[in-house]
């Protein structure tokens, strides 16, 4: 079965594909005997995802491994279209028994911290990120701030764009806090002045309504 990655989060009642949001849709789907290829940490929100039955191995018969993948019959497809919101309302709705099952669910690794630490840039949570990376991998800190920065600034130039000059600001400066951000100092500027000239043209039209 197939499915786009921002389908299986609609699925799931997951708005927004979180890095908390795809561990929990990958236990459960583990946890359901299902594999997901490509795994949800590295697939790009426009994705598609293919959802399968796991296959056990057989140490016994290893000839089964030269075998293709079992095919999902069209009736388990949509038995598993219904099951899976359900088994996420069970996991994250209710806190008591999601804590149960989460404490006995035994997933394999499916990345590791620094792509964990992509996914969350990806993502905008990049507290997150900073702080895998710092924990995982220091030396690679100053490379994913520098990442997180140049993130920034390209949201800061869009708001600038649209005339969202308090967006644009805010952006350009916890660019900035991040690290090296080159033109965030220019859009900060630019954004200022095009405050100042809505201000004016806010005073002129003002004055001349009152005429």
């Amino acid at each position: 079965m197939r499915i786009s990655l921002n389908a299986l989060g609609d699925a799931f009642g997951r708005g927004k594909l979180t890095v908390r949001a795809r561990k929990g849709i990958q236990q459960v789907l583990e946890k359901a005997g299902l594999d997901v290829t490509p795994d949800l940490w590295t697939a790009e929100p426009d994705d598609w995802v293919t959802l399968s039955v796991a296959q056990p191995r057989n140490p016994a018969a290893p000839v089964r491994d030269l075998m293709p993948p079992r095919q999902v019959p069209p009736s388990l497809a949509a038995a598993v279209a219904f099951v899976l919101p359900v088994l996420l309302a069970s996991f994250f709705v209710i806190p008591s028994i999601g804590a149960e099952r989460a404490a006995q669910v035994t997933t394999k690794p499916t990345s590791s911290p620094a792509e964990q630490a992509q996914v969350a840039v990806r993502a905008g949570e990049y507290r997150t990120a900073v702080r895998l990376v710092r924990t995982a991998d220091p030396e690679q800190l100053p490379a994913v701030r520098a990442a997180i920065a140049r993130k920034l600034t390209a949201e800061a130039r869009a708001a600038q764009g649209r005339k969202a000059y308090v967006a644009a600001i805010k952006l350009a400066r916890r660019a900035a806090r991040y690290g090296q951000a080159p033109g965030a100092a220019a859009i900060v500027r630019q954004s200022r002045a095009g405050l100042d000239l809505r201000r004016a043209e806010q005073r002129r039209a003002a004055r001349q309504s009152r005429r």
